[in-house]
């Protein structure tokens, strides 16, 4: 009997010591954890910008810029996805949506929109831009659509669309409609 209780504590003991507790007075060592995650980086984005700020899954959104009334506006559409949990709020989704005045260094264009977004931009399905520009009269062409990153340096570099674009021409405006592939600068070149 004595040699099994024996074994029993040795047994207790080395149990205890392995798992960091026991033994000699020591307080028990303090288990790892894992380090905190790292914070969202912020997005930032002119005031006169469209924004939504915080998103919940399976969501339409819509958000339009510029002069609906003058024809001269762009509209940027997109479905969250739905994951993780549906009715979830995530708040550190955001997405933004403005016209420029002003082209980058290297970009074409009559007009431009900016799509700035956090990452879940790209798990959004559906996304979509839309750019209505005025024009003369009928064009006698389509106009060209084109789609920029931006470097380091703030200037424009040239991307491939996601899809070609479609367009509605009609007496006074045109309408482009392109696939939103990533975030970047939208630009329309009348002919």
């Amino acid at each position: 009997m004595k040699k099994i209780v024996l074994v029993s504590c040795t047994m207790a003991s080395l149990f205890l010591a392995a798992c960091g507790g026991g033994g000699d007075g020591e307080p028990a060592a303090s288990s790892t954890t894992a380090p905190p995650p790292a914070p969202v980086a912020s997005l930032s984005c002119p005031d006169s910008y469209k924004k939504i700020t915080g998103t919940i899954p399976n969501a339409s959104l819509s958000l339009t810029a510029g002069d609906e009334a003058g024809n001269d506006f762009g509209k940027l559409t997109l479905k969250t996805s739905s994951l993780p949990v549906p009715s979830a709020v995530e708040p550190e989704n955001k997405v933004c949506f403005g016209k420029l005045t002003s082209l980058p260094a290297g970009a074409v264009g009559d007009v431009a929109y900016d799509v700035r977004a956090t990452d879940f931009f790209e798990s959004a399905t559906d996304r979509q831009v839309q750019i209505t520009v005025p024009t003369a009269g009928i064009l006698p062409s389509n106009p060209t659509v084109y789609f920029y990153t931006l470097d380091g340096s703030g200037n424009a570099v040239a991307a491939s669309l996601a899809s070609s674009p479609s367009f509605n021409i009609v007496d006074g405006k045109v309408t482009a409609t392109v696939a939103a592939g990533l975030p970047g600068l939208y630009t329309v070149k009348l002919p």
